[in-house]
């Protein structure tokens, strides 16, 4: 599976959670003595996707400065849209995804340079900085918080260890929570990249940055009219 069809996974998964969260909220099946909300445990899948594509793109990018500005600039366009859709009104204690995908990114970024001048005192560095990062989301309240962060950061920690991918983000999303225990379901997935962009063009890239703030501003008028 190419990065292409994860991020469309990611995005799907995104647009069912957000629907699910602003609209139907109460729609529950009954199962295991419990009601489980079906469209934002779909949901779930979309931050770890996410979380393992900015670790990925922190790699391989070849200006992580331009990669960093693209997120803050679309997190700044995404906020009024992630406010109303999900808050109903400008809410400035919970900040959007864009800013934990930020702040994941700046993490790596750091750990590799320091890690490329000396490993060992480096990734020590790494480590210290990366819990001053997950401190800052809770603080900010992005979305999934210092957690989300961890993700991020763990996806890239792990590199090529399945094992230690696979624990290490079960146990994150276990943390975070019943619903979000789900997100686990996205390492099938993932483990089946290739490794390979597949289709790629500059409009497609910002088409999917523009998804977000897109989709969450089309809900909030939605909401609007509807009352």
């Amino acid at each position: 599976m190419s990065a292409f069809w994860l991020k469309w996974m990611a995005l799907a998964s995104m647009l069912i959670d957000h629907i699910g969260a602003v609209f139907f909220g109460d729609f529950t099946v009954r199962a295991f003595g419990a009601d489980w909300e079906i469209l934002r445990i779909v949901g779930r899948l979309a931050f770890p996707i996410l979380a393992f594509q900015i670790a990925q793109g922190a790699a391989h990018t070849s200006n992580w400065k331009k990669y960093a500005l693209r997120l803050l600039v679309f997190g700044l366009v995404s906020e009024l849209p992630y406010d109303l859709a999900l808050h109903g009104g400008v809410d400035w204690t919970n900040q959007n995804v864009y800013f934990t995908l930020l702040l994941g990114l700046l993490a790596i970024e750091a750990d590799m340079k320091w890690t490329a001048r000396d490993w060992k005192a480096g990734r020590f560095k790494g480590i210290v900085f990366a819990a001053l990062l997950m401190l800052l989301a809770f603080i900010i309240g992005s979305d999934y918080g210092g957690f989300g962060v961890l993700m991020i950061y763990w996806f890239y920690l792990a590199g090529s260890d399945s094992l230690m991918m696979a624990g290490g983000i079960a146990a994150i999303n276990f943390v975070l929570g019943r619903i979000q225990a789900f997100g686990v379901l996205a390492l099938i997935p993932i483990s089946l990249y290739n490794r390979k962009l597949g289709y790629h063009r500059p409009w497609l890239q910002y088409t999917c940055y523009l998804f977000y703030p897109v989709h969450l501003a089309v809900l909030a008028a939605v909401r609007a009219v509807a009352g």
